[in-house]
């Protein structure tokens, strides 16, 4: 694992699902589930942390280390509610 030897990952950072649909949305759900399921999830990370822990929400608008993806669209307006 090529990040080992630069002290990554860093142990007090959480992540959560990658936002593909193609890749990872479930058979029969929607692009609408898929994001309330990812908010979910984003929820339940902050909950588990403790929000008093919670600095930052970091997302990529637009990723492309493992080819294009874009988020679906309503993933960011999901992710602000639950951060706000």
């Amino acid at each position: 694992y090529m990040h080992n030897n630069m002290g990554l990952p860093l142990d007090f950072v959480r992540h959560v699902s990658c936002p593909s649909f193609y890749r990872f949305g479930l058979p029969g759900e929607t692009e609408t589930d898929f994001v309330n399921r990812l908010a979910a999830e984003l929820d339940a990370a902050i909950i588990e942390e403790g929000p008093e822990t919670v600095a930052a929400f970091f997302a990529e608008p637009l990723q492309g280390a493992g080819g294009v993806i874009v988020p679906p669209d309503g993933y960011f307006p999901a992710m602000r509610e639950v951060c706000d």
